[in-house]
């Protein structure tokens, strides 16, 4: 490997990574909105009621399972697969201990912040998969879905986040007005951001670390891990 695709490289994972962050930032600013989290992780937070897990562990734990689901689908593990399982739970707990996601002093403030956490995780998510270098867990399945069945990002990912919600509610996660406007928000704002990062990477030079477009087109589990 040559310097410069060494470089190329290094950046595209510092890429993924930043997307990474978003993500697990949307997370926990739905979280201190109060109004009831997004459908995944009122799954995750009825696994920790039962468990005694931080909602990052139980987030890296889920995600393990999936990748098992994913995989008899098309979608192989890659690098960034396990990475994605491990560093979101990560970064989920630190922000978490940090405490600079603010607590909502009223209703209004509330709903404003839980938009605000559900379109980050959305577009955290599109942020991430751009990179190209392999989606996380749950968007591998998502990915797997939409490949099999020619739908949309935006239907497969609703209809999955609708399936998890149900076994989450059962488990007694924290479900609310929040939730639904997760279950129908999340999806649409994750199509939109791959949209918006498929143009980015049209660009000169942004090209060379944004590859949307070849993500999603690329054949199941080439250069897997």
């Amino acid at each position: 490997m040559s310097l410069r695709q060494a470089a190329l490289l290094t950046a595209r994972y510092a890429y993924l990574v930043a997307g990474f962050f978003v993500l697990a930032l949307g997370i926990q600013v739905t979280v201190q909105a109060g109004l009831g989290v997004s459908p995944w992780d009122v799954f995750h937070l009825g696994v920790g009621a039962h468990t005694g897990l931080t909602l990052g562990q139980v987030s890296e734990a889920a995600g393990l399972v999936i990748i098992a689901l994913a995989w008899p689908l098309g979608v192989r593990p890659r690098l960034a697969t396990v990475l994605n399982m491990i560093l979101v739970g990560v970064f989920i707990d630190w922000i978490a201990r940090w405490g600079f996601v603010p607590q909502p002093h009223s209703q209004l403030a509330a709903l404003i912040q839980v938009v605000a956490g559900h379109l980050l995780l959305g577009f955290g998510s599109g942020f991430y998969i751009s990179a190209d270098l392999g989606a996380g867990p749950r968007d591998s399945l998502m990915l797997a879905l939409t490949r099999r069945t020619g739908r949309s990002v935006a239907l497969m990912r609703t209809l999955l986040e609708g399936l998890i919600l149900g076994f989450g509610w059962l488990l007694g996660g924290p479900v609310g007005w929040g939730t639904l406007i997760g279950v129908v928000l999340v999806g649409p704002a994750t199509h939109g951001a791959l949209e918006l990062f498929g143009w980015l990477g049209r660009l000169p030079g942004l090209g060379l670390v944004i590859r949307t477009g070849y993500a999603v087109a690329r054949p199941a589990g080439e250069d897997a891990v």
